[in-house]
């Protein structure tokens, strides 16, 4: 009996730590024009948690990227937004410092991810740059993402080359409170012992 309700439970908690991980996530233009300096881009995305999971990590990649040139203050700005077209776009910032996301238009609907400003210099340096979320950016990426309508900003400081950008996004089922463990338990006890009492009754 113990043998079988072990069992029961194995089931229970391997289906819920099973966890599904998404194809990359690849813009329609995977470049983004080798981010110019000059520009601002916005990437929408339509996308949402399945039902009766969540996100437990997110990661963003920029393939054998590289800055053209070493100067002062190159950065590139990224940024998690509430909302935005689907799909990329992009506007000008005059090649002004700073991020464009830190605007009043973007006042409480962003969050930054990162100002990456130690990206390899030259094209002999290109490599694979990952970002992983942290903790409090995935629990905004979860309330970004209720709706479907999320998305990305980038603004260059410099001209930052590169072969494609890609996202991570991976779920897995919402692991059941304590008190839905126990009734689980429970529930696999009583079936054990209805098991061994049918067995003696025979």
């Amino acid at each position: 009996m113990k043998t079988l309700a072990t069992t029961v439970a194995m089931v229970l908690l391997l289906t819920l730590a099973g966890n599904a991980s998404a194809a990359p996530i690849i813009p329609s233009d995977p470049d983004l024009q080798d981010l110019p300096h000059g520009y601002y881009f916005t990437w929408g995305l339509d996308w949402e948690i399945p039902e009766g999971e969540t996100i437990i990590s997110a990661s963003l990649t920029f393939k054998k990227i590289y800055n053209w040139t070493e100067e002062d203050d190159d950065i590139l700005w990224v940024h998690l937004l509430q909302g935005a077209d689907l799909d990329v776009h992009r506007g000008d910032d005059d090649h002004e410092a700073g991020s464009y996301f830190n605007s009043e238009d973007y006042a409480g609907e962003q969050i930054l991810l990162n100002a990456f400003d130690d990206l390899p210099e030259g094209r002999s340096n290109r490599a694979n740059v990952v970002y992983n979320f942290d903790y409090t950016e995935l629990t905004t990426l979860i309330d970004y993402s209720m709706d479907g309508n999320w998305g990305i900003g980038f603004d260059p400081d410099c001209h930052f080359y590169n072969r494609g950008i890609e996202l991570r996004i991976e779920t897995a089922p919402v692991v059941p409170e304590p008190a839905t463990w126990t009734m689980l338990l429970v529930a696999t006890a009583g079936l054990a012992g209805w098991t061994r009492r049918r067995f003696l009754q025979k």
